[in-house]
């Protein structure tokens, strides 16, 4: 009940937070209903609470309440016979990576529960409070793991690989620039390489290892080969497809990870929305290993449309530009509904959305539209109806241009129109063009792919 308690604290007191969370696994599990994603959330928070329970109460935990705390499976146990002394891959130098699961600190006591391994060593993030980050420290390392700062460098963690011990890494989909670009969830992130790079430069053995839940501080401990492949890259991929399989297998593995932790934000920043970075970009690597021709359309992109059909075909080939730079867009387009023709004849959208007669009726289906959970909202029409539209949706990115003497103040981002309007070609079209290149798009004549724009207020 404690669990249950703090995480409705959570919840409700993180909302924005909250609503990201639902954002995510609505991308990663689409054909699940919005009940299915909800109860899956709240049994995250709970399970978040009992990681930090966790926490605590193990620092007092004796061998025998260790050893029902951390159950192996049978694989799992036949694996790690073969790594013990005496094994025939004892001395082999191993690489473990550990995701974000609810008793993924149990994993640290992996030595008091198996003897004869080499030193198990885990890098990991230290806290802010050194005297806070000391307790858990010397906490963790009860059991008989070492562990390694990753403030301190990852020297230590070489040697220990070059003499044959064995490294645990959390890994995450956050790295941001430092991180390789791959596909996670059919969804674009940042993947730290580091497991991938030390496993190749030691040719180590790779292994996923799954704490899973079975009960309230009980995990069954297995282990999930990875092969090298043949670039560090593919041990990054293969390790993030086992872990989605894993995520996918029903709701109480898909509620055994840490849906919090923002994981998608990778190619999210206003100024570079319309564009992929090619620094790190292994999407084409990715596509390779799953045995596609391109990215996957998973992110949406809604534009409201104007409503005049002359100012939709200037806008068309905008959209078009749009579409080439981020292949990983779905459209959907928002107009009136006579409009629907010449947007299916542009063969551009993915959806089209008819508007509804305007009044409370409009505003109410916009308002249903928030558990669609849009990503980016761009508002072409340039009046107050549509941008409350795309406010009453949620959408966390709501685009669109202000002109002199007029502010959108429903819109996150806003293009000032001035800004720009010395180099902008003219009409309507100049404009959108101008501010699609202000949101990213590649310039024509750009040749590095995130070459600053001119300065615009944002």
């Amino acid at each position: 009940m404690l669990c249950r308690f703090i995480g409705l604290l959570v919840r409700v007191f993180l909302a924005t937070r909250s609503r990201s969370t639902l954002n995510s696994l609505s991308h990663a599990f689409p054909d699940e209903t919005e009940a299915w994603r909800q109860g899956v959330f709240r049994e995250s928070c709970t399970r978040l609470a009992e990681m930090g329970l966790f926490r605590l109460a193990s620092a007092y935990f004796s061998a025998e309440r260790l050893e029902q705390t951390l159950e192996l499976t049978p694989e799992a146990a036949r694996i790690i016979e073969d790594y013990r002394e005496g094994g025939r891959f004892h001395g082999r130098p191993v690489v473990i990576m550990l995701p974000h699961m609810t008793l993924s600190e149990a994993a640290t006591m992996l030595p008091g529960r198996v003897s004869g391994l080499k030193p198990v060593h885990v890098i990991f993030r230290p806290l802010n409070q050194p005297a806070i980050n000391r307790w858990v420290t010397r906490e963790r390392e009860r059991f008989g793991a070492k562990m390694i700062s990753r403030r301190a460098g990852h020297n230590d963690a070489m040697a220990a690989l070059r003499q044959g011990e064995i490294v645990a890494v959390l890994f995450d989909q956050d790295a941001a620039s430092r991180g390789s670009v791959i596909t996670f969830m059919d969804r674009m992130v940042s993947a730290t390489d580091l497991p991938a790079l030390m496993a190749h430069r030691f040719s180590a053995d790779v292994f996923l290892m799954l704490p899973e839940r079975q009960s309230f501080w009980r995990a069954q401990l297995t282990l999930r080969p990875i092969p090298l492949g043949e670039e560090p890259v593919d041990v990054t991929i293969r390790a993030h497809d086992a872990l989605e399989a894993y995520l996918r297998r029903d709701a109480e593995t898909a509620a055994d990870w840490l849906w919090l932790h923002q994981r998608w934000n990778f190619a999210c920043k206003p100024r570079k929305r319309f564009r992929l970075s090619e620094k790190r970009n292994q999407i084409a690597r990715a596509n390779a290993l799953h045995g596609r021709d391109a990215l996957p359309r998973k992110v949406r992109f809604w534009v409201r449309l104007p409503d005049s059909r002359a100012e939709v075909v200037d806008a068309l080939p905008v959209l078009r530009a749009i579409r080439a730079a981020r292949p990983d867009f779905e459209f959907t387009l928002i107009g009136e509904g006579g409009l629907q023709s010449l947007v299916e004849e542009s063969e551009l959208a993915d959806r089209f959305v008819p508007l509804p007669k305007s009044g409370l009726s409009r505003l109410l289906q916009f308002y249903q539209m928030r558990s669609q959970y849009p990503d980016t909202y761009w508002v072409l029409a340039a009046d107050f109806g549509a941008d409350l539209e795309a406010f009453l949706t949620r959408c966390p990115q709501r685009f669109g241009a202000e002109r002199a003497g007029r502010r959108r103040r429903l819109l996150t981002t806003p293009y000032r129109a001035e800004a720009g309007a010395e180099n902008a070609p003219p009409g309507l079209s100049g404009l959108w063009q101008s501010m699609a290149y202000f949101y990213g798009l590649p310039e024509p004549e750009e040749s590095p792919p995130d070459r600053e724009k001119p300065s615009a207020d944002a």
